[in-house]
């Protein structure tokens, strides 16, 4: 935990009455500024700096956020059209991953931008950058 993180803090907060869903690894908080209706964000407990911190390794966490984030998102009544992903550098706001879960439409024209390209970049994305560095890494050891 990093003592001036706040999403390091949330978990460990006993007055913290913000966590929709949580379990060993992760919890879910909405978004205190919503570029939707329906926005949440899936946090590690683990402190990861940012998307780009992971390791191949993480690839299991990374599908545990996705299932959790889509199951929230129905739960809350959201249809097939969402968006997930991270803002990515330099764009992070708050350096501690955490998974964007939007139900769609778009509060605002800003808001789009703000979940699009460069700034955000896509769970499915960034898992298959990570799943491109598994294979090399097997590559690299049969060799």
């Amino acid at each position: 935990m990093k003592r001036r993180c706040i999403f390091c803090k949330i978990p460990n907060d006993p007055e913290s009455n913000r966590i929709v869903v949580e379990n060993e690894r992760l919890y879910v908080i909405e978004d205190i500024r919503p570029c939707a209706a329906l926005h949440f964000l899936v946090i590690p407990k683990r402190h990861i700096f940012d998307c780009r911190s992971l390791h191949a390794s993480d690839l299991d966490l990374l599908n545990e956020m996705e299932t959790i984030g889509r199951k929230v998102l129905r739960e809350h009544g959201a249809s097939d059209n969402v968006i997930l992903g991270f803002h990515d550098r330099p764009w992070t706001s708050i350096h501690h991953l955490h998974l964007h879960c939007i139900g769609l439409p778009f509060k605002n024209c800003w808001s789009k931008s703000s979940h699009s390209r460069p700034f955000f970049i896509s769970l499915d994305k960034l898992r298959k950058r990570y799943e491109y560095t598994c294979f090399q890494q097997m590559q690299r050891h049969m060799t």
